[in-house]
């Protein structure tokens, strides 16, 4: 009987750390996606720009800054609705992000 609190608490320990690892795994593969599709947009890979932040929305449906990118890139290949529909849903989910509230007056203005 002596021995059942310090497992218990070794077994609640480990416990919190594997939730811990999972969490931070989750961000590690987010951030590498933002990552990988801001590389591909400034190397002009607009495409693939686009289906590498389909996934990250696909993972994470409130990441501002995937829609964002996503619509800048759209822009690029001259889908001008897309990109404001992203630019719109970036402001809806962070209304304080001003790149987007410029590039989607930008495309109104087109």
């Amino acid at each position: 009987m002596h021995f059942t609190k310090p497992l218990f608490n070794i077994i609640k320990f480990l416990f919190i750390l594997l939730l811990i690892s999972g969490n931070l795994q989750a961000q590690f593969v987010k951030d590498n996606l933002i990552r990988k599709a801001q590389e591909d947009i400034l190397n002009n890979k607009y495409t693939v720009a686009i289906q590498t932040l389909n996934d990250e929305i696909n993972m994470n449906p409130d990441n501002h800054l995937a829609y964002y990118l996503r619509g800048l890139a759209k822009k690029e290949l001259g889908d001008k609705m897309g990109a404001f529909n992203d630019f719109s849903t970036t402001i809806y989910l962070h209304p304080g992000y001003s790149k987007a509230y410029y590039f989607r007056s930008l495309l109104k203005l087109d």
